[in-house]
């Protein structure tokens, strides 16, 4: 797995990349539950065991690209 270091991105702007780990453990998930992409962010914020396999608090929120994300 490649990574960047903080020193190697061009700008600071935009937002900060998601937890490597994280990530791929929404994909054991998606693989599991057999789960699409919005499925899944759904179902991140909906179930608490979801939420805690990630390690997020209650106060955490999967970011949220689709048609009802706040802007």
């Amino acid at each position: 797995m490649v990574r960047l270091a903080a020193e190697e991105r061009k700008s600071n702007a935009g937002r900060k990349p998601f937890d490597a780990v994280m990530m791929f453990k929404v994909l054991v998930l998606q693989t599991l539950y057999n789960l699409a992409d919005e499925q899944v962010e759904y179902q991140i914020r909906d179930r608490l065991s979801f939420m805690r396999f990630l390690g997020l608090g209650l106060l955490c929120r999967a970011r949220h690209s689709g048609p009802y994300a706040a802007r």
